[in-house]
């Protein structure tokens, strides 16, 4: 859903392209994504009849929409990205990192700007309407999750689409193309930076992350080994005993 709606935002930058072509493309986009959804959720059923059943992090509820509760699972979605690239509300993001998203965030309002004036976008209202549908709907892509398994706890490595919101920086720079005007040239630019130092951030965060995952990993394998030669050592046990 992020890439295509990335793909529509630069469709709707071209003057060549009307807005009945857009809305063509994107309802093609939209049949193409339920039909896939549909498969999916059937050969994983007949792959898994179990699925169905399950409760576990509310996996059987999979796909499962509650128009009563779509106003709120909307919302949800839209908090998520807010707490990730606005707020830094997660635990393991520094301040750092909070900062730089911050920035790319204030980045790619000038730069959609900035791509929109250069195409005089807005001289031609539905393609500006559209264009602005598909800004407010990214957020909303790259959160679907939080409509499609409503009830499921996800981790971030299970959300991998958040990785997105810095893509765009390098369509929309893309768009801009080489005018030689100061203002986009630096703001270009500092797009591109806070790109690799986000890169970095989390490049930071993995490994710490990971490395804590392997102390945490030998302290327990050292903690059952003593075990198991206690009880080795215990009077009366034999090999073999469970």
């Amino acid at each position: 859903i992020s890439a295509l709606l990335m793909a529509l935002l630069t469709d709707s930058l071209k003057a060549e392209n009307t807005f009945g072509k857009l809305m063509k493309r994107g309802a093609s986009y939209a049949v193409m994504l339920l039909g896939s959804t549909v498969l999916y959720y059937i050969v994983a059923i007949a792959r898994y009849p179990q699925l169905v059943m399950t409760e576990q992090n509310g996996i059987g509820s999979m796909g499962h929409i509650s128009l009563l509760r779509l106003p709120k699972l909307v919302v949800k979605g839209y908090l998520r990205i807010a707490r990730y690239f606005l707020f830094g509300s997660y635990s393991f993001q520094s301040g750092f990192m909070h900062v730089c998203n911050l920035l790319v965030f204030i980045v790619l309002i000038v730069l959609f700007i900035l791509a929109v004036r250069k195409k005089e976008i807005h001289k031609k209202r539905g393609n500006f309407v559209f264009s602005l549908m598909c800004v407010f709907l990214f957020p909303l892509g790259m959160s679907f999750v939080d409509i499609m398994a409503p009830d499921a706890n996800f981790s971030m490595l299970m959300i991998y689409q958040f990785a997105f919101f810095y893509a765009a920086v390098l369509v929309l720079y893309e768009q801009l193309g080489r005018t030689g005007k100061r203002l986009q040239e630096l703001v270009s630019l500092a797009g591109l930076l806070l790109v690799l130092l986000t890169g970095y951030g989390d490049f930071l965060v993995t490994n710490e992350a990971y490395f804590r995952m392997e102390m945490t990993y030998e302290r327990v394998y050292a903690y059952l080994t003593r075990i198991m030669v206690r009880v080795e050592s215990m009077e009366g046990y034999q090999a073999g005993d469970p």
